[in-house]
């Protein structure tokens, strides 16, 4: 008989003030293509069967994390424009899942983003990772993509 582990919720949320309208920002988060340009742990995003990204809209995704590549998809679960997005990752080969939001929030001539990654580590994942860990390389990865949302946005 196998036993089923499961870690409690995790949650990462971290925001940034960016010297931005929010039409700006979410033309760059809502170019799917261009999430490495930003994201440190993607690869590659693509909407699958040639759909642009919207409500219910699926997303396939490679990222490397910790020197793995991982292969997964994303349902699209929130999009209003400008405003909030939110999806449901994958990862193809263990079945791991996460929930991802990103919030804009107009604050005069500038945009407050706010990024949120809920998860459980589940099954064999949750058996050899560190939950601390886990959470510790998210939180940078966060940090990280909103750094570079930043500098994207901010380049010419």
């Amino acid at each position: 008989m196998s036993t089923v582990s499961q870690s409690p919720v995790q949650k990462v949320q971290r925001s940034l003030l960016v010297n931005a309208h929010p039409s700006k920002v979410s033309s760059l988060i809502e170019d799917v293509t261009r999430t490495p340009e930003w994201n440190p742990l993607f690869t590659k995003v693509t909407a699958m069967k040639s759909r642009a990204p919207g409500p219910n809209a699926e997303l396939e995704w490679e990222a490397l994390a910790g020197g793995k590549r991982l292969i997964g998809s994303s349902q699209v679960l929130k999009w209003d424009s400008g405003r909030e997005y939110a999806w449901r990752f994958t990862e193809r080969d263990t079945g791991q899942t996460m929930e991802g939001t990103i919030l804009l929030s107009h604050r005069g001539s500038q945009t407050e983003i706010t990024v949120s990654l809920s998860y459980s580590l589940t099954g064999e994942v949750a058996l050899v990772m560190d939950p601390s860990g886990v959470n510790s390389f998210l939180s940078n990865a966060v940090d990280q993509a909103l750094h570079n949302l930043s500098n994207v946005i901010a380049a010419p």
